[in-house]
C-alpha cells in the first residue's frame, strides 16, 4: 500500500463495490486494536448502505422523471 495508509476498507453493497475508504497511521504511530477495526467495518459498512440509497433513490427519480415525459410526449406532439 501507499505510505501513510495504514489499511483499506472496500465500501460495498452486497457484490457491488461502490468505493473504499482508506485510513491512515494513527497519531503517536499506535496499531489499531480490534475493536478499531471494528468500529471501521460499521462506518463502511453504513457508508455503503448511504451510498446506494442515494444511488437507488436517484435513479427512481430519473425514472419518474422519464416516464412523465413518455406520458406528455404524445399530447405535445398533437399540439
Amino acid at each position: 500500500m501507499e505510505e501513510g495508509i495504514e489499511d483499506c476498507f472496500p465500501l460495498k453493497a452486497g457484490e457491488r463495490l461502490l468505493g473504499a475508504i482508506s485510513v491512515g497511521e494513527r497519531v503517536g504511530h499506535q496499531p489499531f486494536s480490534t475493536e478499531d477495526f471494528e468500529l471501521l467495518k460499521t462506518i463502511t459498512d453504513q457508508t455503503a448502505a448511504s451510498l446506494l440509497n442515494r444511488k437507488l433513490s436517484e435513479e427512481l427519480l430519473e425514472a419518474r422523471e422519464l416516464e412523465a415525459f413518455q406520458k406528455l410526449s404524445p399530447f405535445c406532439s398533437m399540439i
